[in-house]
């Protein structure tokens, strides 16, 4: 019940925060101007905003991708060591 309250309170406080909420004055700027290379420019706008918004998924993609091998191969080499001793202590007997 309290968790509920205290996201109702967040929720309503963002709501009012971003009710002010305008674009940086460099991109209003440009693309309310008559320039001819404005479409060059709104590209740009928009491939760095995709280019934001997959980084930090690259990078996570990158740092599991990296644990998952990592942990396969500790997997794999503890594997030949119980191999190994159980193939000893076999023979031993």
């Amino acid at each position: 019940m309290v968790n509920k309250i205290i996201i109702l309170v967040f929720a309503s406080l963002m709501a009012f925060a971003l009710n002010g909420v305008e674009a940086c004055p460099g991109c209003k700027y440009t693309s309310q101007t008559n320039n001819k290379n404005i479409e060059n420019v709104q590209k740009g706008f928009s491939y760095s905003v995709i280019f934001m918004l997959l980084f930090p998924m690259g990078l996570i993609a990158g740092v599991g991708r990296y644990s998952y091998h990592t942990i396969r191969k500790v997997e794999a080499e503890r594997d030949d060591v119980l191999k190994r001793k159980s193939k000893s202590v076999s023979s031993k007997a």
